[in-house]
This record gives C-alpha cells, structure tokens and sequence, in this order.
C-alpha cells in the first residue's frame, strides 16, 4: 500500500487557539477542525501553542461498524434447487 504523498502542515484557528489555552484539561481531548484542510483532528501543546495531531487530509478513514450491522448487510443465503430425476 503507497504512502499518502503530503502532510498537511496543520494549524488551528485563533478562535480554537484560545479556547485550548483556556480549557486546555478538557477542550485537548476533543477533536477540531484543522484550518487549512477542515479534518478534524486531536491537539497537541508544542512550544507553547496548540497544533493539530499529523494527519493526512488525502487519506479517508472508513467508519467502524458494529457487529449488529455488518449482520444486516449481510445478504441471506438462498437455498438450492433440488433437481429431481
């Protein structure tokens, strides 16, 4: 499987920015939108500013599904036809 090519460089809005250095123990769990890109992504403190986690904004990231809907997407078995002589 190839590499993504590019990085994004990342960076948060200033609006984001402030909102990490005010609530930095919980607003850092959540994810934001990257302002260069629009992935959301989780922060990281980095010399005294927050930036966003590396991430590739090419790649795209198929959703988990749970156990119960991988059973209804599973098509029901049809039964064989007997042949009779």
């Amino acid at each position: 499987m190839p590499a993504p090519v590019k990085q994004c460089p990342g960076e948060f809005s200033p609006e984001i920015q402030q909102l990490l250095h005010d609530n930095a123990d919980r607003a850092q769990w959540k994810e934001h939108p990257c302002a260069l890109c629009g992935q959301f992504v989780n922060a990281e403190l980095k010399f005294s500013k927050w930036l966003p986690l590396r991430h590739w904004p090419s790649v795209n990231y198929a959703a988990l599904r749970n156990k119960a809907a991988q059973k209804k997407a599973r098509p029901t078995p049809t039964p064989k036809p007997v042949l009779q002589p």
